[in-house]
């Protein structure tokens, strides 16, 4: 993982010569000379074995020798050296002050090195013996080899106190360096710095891929970084070295300056910033160093590593001795060494955009096989042409630069993907860094001065080949590589959870294939016991019992897992048994810390519980600010401490890391109530050792689930909970799993949207000046504040303006906050009615007031998924102070949003007195979904059907034999074979098939006994759309001229759905949805909806309903409505993505031609253009065939409209119908489904198994 070192070494010697011309050049150069004969003395009475390697040396003496004739006045050397120590001083804290967590990671990586290679050119002034330099120099590379076993493992979880601990080391090192100059102190203190530069690199590399653990493309970016800090100190000091060479105490005094800066920045800085690891606490994650070295995807770039840079050190160590033969001067020397150089720095930098182009493994493999070319090149005689030398320098130079850079990278991605994102991957790697300059430089002069140059080029050339093809045939044959076009992605090109975004983590622990069914819903299990193999052993997939383990709720907590990025998190009934579980791991005398929290009914909860257990309890009401001295003292003899986020004024991450750093200082468990934080925010990865979500706060999105997640990186902790849960029973029931597994698939987008609608609400209250102070303090939460001198008259004002919001509920949220049983609550009190304890409320905004400091009045609002322009309406009018005559009514704001009208029809009081459709069909979710359809399509009357089929039906029944219907001749297969198969016969009506674009065929085909003409609003499956405003009008006046003849347009809206298109507005008289698909968009749920304005239409298909038995399963309508309150918010990012993906597909050669409503809709559908994408790939059967088998994240499924992406092949479903309806459907044809992953992970996954499949 270090840099090049021999690439750069020849020309970093010569520049430190060089530079002693422009400081002291007596002085320097005398003692370098000396050095030199004093080496060329030692070498005539050597060994042998040293000849090479001290011909390296001995080439400078005649450059040397002239230095000392050189004389150049230069006024106050001094002062310019002081001027020039200063000026860089100034700008490397500049450069601190102004940069990130990867900008330190990098200077300090930089100025380790800085240190360590000042003593190249100032050697020489300290011994005349080669031996002696020599081990001077390579004592740091053993030390640091030697400690790797030991300090592997502690800098998992350590990065950032490994680097703080380098970093001192490399001080005291410094110190050393100035106040001694004897050759065996500075031997000793080379040795330590061996420590040092193992912690330093170690932890700055390791943590460089924690920060940046879910983006690859930053991660390969960070160490790219770090790797140009330890190049730059490589070049650099050498250079300070030259300079100073005379007198090198003021460079390690403003070393030393620079280094206790970076010490300081490091204390104060990194660990703010660092995310705790999320290591996954398995078998595989706690692996050793001798367990990772034998698996091949770590050990394969380690010892191309290995390699490639073992070649280079011996090419260093040889080189010069053959440029001497060949007769090159000091110039030419000078020239080659700066061509061989730059292109591994310049190649090392560009590896990011190299691995944008190839897969990490192809990278790697092309830059062994040019080191490899490059060495095979010097063929084994006495003579090798400078321009052959030339190029075997310059190949193995960018093969060395490639793979240097490439190595990390791939190991990175590699440590993420299994291991939990572990640093001794880059310990590894370092080792074989430093072995291969220990090792190369010595198999290089043995084969050469016992053979020759050439031979030596040809056995490390023929090793590199040899294990490039070994590479190749393992990589390609035995794993099936793919090429990464996105870097955010693992350069393996495999599918990885970590690799993915927090959106596609959600969706990607579904049903199974392995049952032989492939199930796209969500599993449930309502089993609570299991059928055994053999005595106390279930199935692999089963349990023992269903309290100690169960697969629906392993589901749910696999999920969460994904989400929060670690392997430990476990359901529990409810919050307060979760709550319940974290006060257990207190015993009898414990203390523990409760900080922010406002819930008195919590507060008597842990005061009654702990009291009971003899532990101590002790509350900080604003723990927002402290010093981390005053953490400290809190935490002092504290087990537990309990932190309540969303009372910091928005600064929630930042004290939720203080007080994560304060915790592991003092041994203390952390735990962080989630309540008000969505998973999406990782509390987690900000630090804290437990964090609790309840299912209803977001989660799910019902008020209906009390399950309760708890999730957390210490191994501890979590056995002891998942005992407590086991023995006390604490477990949820398989449906409340269910439930929330459910809300897991929308949660992405359902928090996207309140995040975005919070930041909006939040900029245009504070810029209307009338509203009391707003402050945001969660993500999608925020608080309208008073000031104390004006408490008296705001507060009145804001609880007045409570009392007027119309949309949004003028109270706490239902949360499990409110459901700590206590005597004095009634339980008559939750008999009553209220809108608010219906399950879908908790996807509502909710204002109410919260406790403050003395004399401050809070109002905080937790925003849902309304409309963001009727939530501003809504509060500018009830909290603005204005004349009472000014108060709209309330009631009265009127509302546009979709969402913002579902919601309140959802929550308005039913109707007591409303007639039911049927006895049979009572139920009141099937009321709330039809009120739901109606407003969706701006419709007087909906009703719902068990199916989308079953709609069909319906419509049917109300005809009369005999009786003619219009139908499109692009509708759905599943539609045309029940008009030719069943409807013909079972009805006895006749149907014409048309091209419905064209009018003059429509009207010639109209019969006075013409009752429907039946159009799909867009064609499945490619997507053509209908023009329903003029076929509307078409209906409207053939019914004005035949007053006696009832002609109605039917509009099958599924494709396109009623967020996109609502037909009845553009003059169709019904609109059939199929609620299976996009609008229920979980695939587990079966229902059809008709809307109509006809009060005569809509009692007919009531009865129809009835008489038909088609009437909806509850359990239907209540995810239904639940889903329909999703639905803008799913559109939103499915129609956002598909934009993208429809414009990939339609760049990309290897496709001919996309269907999508947005390049080829109305003006109304290119607004809003839906999530359905039909496209055709250049490729026959076969190759398509091949071409769904390579798709990992996309499935493929016989139906559409589902949270995760999907694809189906149309012609298998259209075979065997007519010849019309087969026309465009080819077998290379595809339909796709856009989901709610992240955009990137679609388009990864498409053009990935383009690639590999065509």
């Amino acid at each position: 993982m270090l840099s090049p070192w021999s690439v750069l070494f020849g020309v970093v010697f010569q520049h430190a010569l060089a530079s002693t011309v422009h400081c002291n050049a007596s002085d320097a150069s005398l003692a370098v000379a000396e050095s030199m004969e004093c080496t060329d003395s030692w070498r005539r009475s050597a060994d042998g074995d040293n000849v090479l390697a001290v011909e390296l040396l001995q080439t400078h003496i005649s450059f040397s020798s002239k230095v000392s004739e050189v004389s150049v006045q230069l006024p106050s050397p001094q002062i310019l050296r002081l001027a020039g120590g200063s000026v860089s001083l100034v700008c490397f804290l500049l450069l601190l002050n102004l940069g990130q967590v990867d900008t330190l990671v990098s200077a300090a990586i930089f100025l380790d090195l800085f240190m360590t290679t000042i003593l190249t050119p100032v050697a020489p002034t300290l011994t005349p013996s080669y031996q002696l330099i020599a081990l001077l120099t390579s004592s740091k590379n053993v030390v640091t080899c030697l400690i790797a076993p030991f300090a592997g493992r502690f800098i998992d979880g350590n990065e950032a106190k490994s680097m703080q601990l380098g970093m001192l080391c490399a001080m005291l090192c410094t110190l050393g360096l100035a106040v001694v100059k004897n050759y065996w102190f500075w031997l000793a203190i080379r040795c330590i710095s061996g420590c040092s530069t193992a912690a330093i690199v170690w932890g700055g590399f390791a943590l460089c891929n924690q920060l940046h653990a879910d983006e690859a493309q930053a991660r390969t970016q960070a160490m790219s970084m770090a790797t140009a800090g330890l190049y730059a100190g490589v070049v650099l000091g050498p250079q300070a070295g030259g300079c100073f060479v005379d007198d090198t105490r003021p460079l390690f005094i403003f070393l030393m300056a620079a280094q206790m800066c970076m010490y300081y920045m490091m204390r104060n800085r990194l660990p703010s910033l660092q995310r705790p690891p999320a290591l996954k606490e398995t078998e595989e994650a706690t692996v050793g160093m001798l367990q990772l070295i034998m698996d091949p995807d770590v050990r394969n770039p380690i010892v191309a590593l290995f390699l490639a840079l073992a070649f280079i050190a011996a090419l260093g160590s040889t080189a010069f001795e053959y440029m001497v033969r060949l007769g090159y001067d000091q110039t030419k020397q000078n020239l080659t060494w700066l061509l061989t150089s730059v292109p591994a720095i310049l190649f090392a930098y560009l590896v990011p955009m190299l691995r944008s182009l190839l897969e990490g493994h192809t990278l790697q493999i092309v830059a062994m096989f040019l080191c490899g070319g490059s060495a095979l090149l010097s063929f084994p005689s006495d003579y090798i042409s400078p321009h052959t030398l030339a190029l075997t320098l310059l190949g193995a130079s960018v093969a060395a630069g490639i793979v240097d850079g490439n190595t990390p990278a791939m190991l990175a991605d590699r440590s993420q993907e299994k291991y939990g994102g572990t640093g001794q991957v880059f310990v590894l790697s370092n080792v074989a860094d430093q072995a291969a300059f220990i090792l190369g430089p010595a198999a290089g002069s043995i084969i050469c001065q016992h053979v020759s140059f050439g031979l030596m080029c040809q056995s490390f050339g023929g090793c590199m080949l040899l294990y490039a093809f070994l590479l190749t045939v393992s990589t390609y044959m035995e794993h099936e590589v793919e090429p990464s076009k996105f870097g955010k992605h693992s350069s393996s090109g495999k599918h990885v959870w970590k690799d993915w975004g927090a959106a596609t983590r959600c969706l990607q622990h579904r049903g199974d294939v392995k049952d032989g069914i492939g199930c796209m819903g969500i599993p449930i299990h309502l089993s609570q016991a299991f059928r055994y193999q053999a005595p106390g052993m279930p199935y692999s997939e089963g349990a023992i019992y269903g309290r100690f383990d169960h697969p629906t709720r392993r589901k749910l907590e696999q999920c969460h897992q994904s989400l929060e990025m670690t392997s430990q998190a476990l359901a529990f009934s409810t919050y307060e048994a979760a709550v319940a579980g974290v006060l257990a791991l207190l015993r009898s005398g414990d203390r523990m810390l409760v900080l922010g929290l406002r819930e008195k009914n919590r507060l008597r909860f842990f005061e009654q519980t702990l009291g009971k257990r003899s532990c101590q309890l002790q509350e900080v009401a604003c723990p927002a600010g402290l010093s981390s001295a005053d953490r400290g003292d809190l935490l002092s003899g504290a087990k537990l401490c309990w932190l309540d986020p969303g009372i910091c004024a928005g600064r929630d991450q930042i004290e939720i890391m203080a007080w994560s750093r304060a915790c592991r200082r003092a041994g203390v468990l952390l735990i962080v109530d989630g309540s008000l934080c969505p998973p999406t925010s990782q509390l987690l990865l900000q630090g804290a050792s437990v964090a609790l979500y309840p299912c209803d706060a977001f989660i799910s999105g019902r008020t209906d689930v009390q399950t309760c997640i708890l999730a957390t990186n210490d191994q501890s902790a979590y056995k002891r909970l998942h005992y407590f849960r086991q023995t006390m029973g604490s477990t949820p029931s398989p449906f409340e799993c269910y439930l929330g597994f459910r809300g897991f698939l929308n949660l992405g987008a359902r928090v996207s949207r309140q995040a975005n609608t919070t930041q909006y609400l939040v900029a245009q209250l504070r810029s209307d000046g009338q509203v009391a102070q707003v402050v945001q303090v969660a993500e999608t939460g925020f608080q309208l504040r008073t000031t104390p001198s004006e408490a008296t008259s705001q507060a009145s004002a804001a609880l007045d303006g409570l009392s007027r919001l119309t949309l949004i509920c003028s109270h706490a949220p239902h949360s499990t906050h409110a459901k700590f049983a206590w005597p004095d609550i009634s339980p008559e009190e939750h008999l009553v009615w209220n809108g608010s304890s219906l399950p879908w409320t908790a996807l509502r905004t909710h204002a109410w007031v919260v406790p403050g400091e003395p004399g401050e009045l809070l109002v905080q609002v937790q925003v849902g998924l309304e409309n963001p322009g009727d939530l501003l309406r809504d509060i500018s009018h009830a909290f603005t102070v204005v004349t009472e005559a000014g108060y709209p009514a309330k009631g009265l704001l009127p509302l546009e949003g979709f969402t913002s009208r579902l919601l309140k029809i959802a929550c308005d009081p039913p109707d007591p007195d409303a007639p039911s459709a049927c006895r049979r069909y009572p139920q009141f979710e099937k009321s709330i979904l039809e009120k739901l359809m109606a407003e969706a399509h701006n419709a007087k009357f909906a009703v719902a059907f068990a199916s989308g089929s079953a709609t069909y039906h319906a419509l049917l029944d109300r005809l009369s034999p005999g009786d003619h219907v219009i139908a499109s001749n692009r509708l759905y297969v599943g539609a045309f074979e029940a008009f030719r198969d069943i409807a013909a016969d079972a009805y006895g009506l006749d149907f014409t098939f048309l091209d419905l674009d064209d009018v003059d065929a429509i009207v010639a085909a109209m019969r006075p006994e013409t009752r429907l003409l039946w159009v799909e609003s867009a064609s499945n499956p490619l997507g053509h759309p209908a023009d329903v405003s003029r076929l509307g009008e078409l209906c409207r006046h053939y019914r004005q001229g035949h007053p006696g003849q009832q002609l109605h347009l039917v509009v099958d809206n599924t494709w396109c759905g009623p967020y996109m298109l609502q037909p009845l507005l553009q003059g169709a008289d019904l609109v059939i949805e199929s609620l299976t698909k996009t609008i229920g968009g979980h695939s587990d749920l079966m229902l059809g909806a008709i809307c109509t304005d006809s009060i005569e239409i809509h009692g007919q298909l009531v009865e129809a309903q009835a008489r038909l038995g088609s009437g909806p399963a509850r359990l239907d309508c209540d995810l239904a409505i639940s889903s329909l309150f999703t639905y803008e918010a799913r559109m939103d990012v499915m129609v956002a993505s598909a934009r993208k993906v429809a414009s990939a597909l339609d760049a990309d050669s290897r496709v001919s031609k996309v269907h999508f409503l947005g390049f080829q809709g109305t003006a109304e559908m290119k607004a809003h253009p839906g999530n359905m994408i039909a496209f055709y790939v250049n490729a026959q059967k076969d190759d398509v065939i091949k071409f769904l088998d390579c798709l990992h994240l996309i499935k493929l499924v016989g139906s559409f409209g589902d949270c995760c992406t999907t694809i189906e092949v149309p012609y298998t479903m259209f075979a065997g119908t007519g010849a019309d309806l087969k026309a465009g459907i080819a077998d290379n044809l595809l339909r796709l489904s856009i989901g709610l992953e992240d955009t990137q992970d679609i388009i990864f996954d498409i053009l990935n198994a383009l690639s590999v499949a065509l």
